[in-house]
């Protein structure tokens, strides 16, 4: 199964399209999802603080603020 990281934060418009995204694919396809939120490191909030969401997978980026479904599919398919 594949499983992917999520950063991004509360109250956030962008974020939470993203996971309602992920949530619809995941009726078709199987894999995980770890949220992470930004704002509880500081570390993690320089570093994708202005981006999120993130989406990531095996430590490599998928998309940031949108979903990118055809690079999300080649992974999942």
């Amino acid at each position: 199964m594949k499983n992917f990281t999520l950063y991004g934060r509360a109250e956030c418009h962008l974020c939470d399209a993203l996971q309602e995204q992920l949530t619809e694919l995941r009726q078709k396809y199987e894999f995980t999802i770890d949220w992470v939120d930004v704002d509880q490191d500081s570390a993690l909030e320089l570093k994708y603080g202005f981006y999120v969401p993130v989406l990531m997978h095996e430590g490599r980026k998928v998309c940031h603020y949108h979903l990118d479904r055809e690079a999300f599919l080649k992974i999942v398919s």
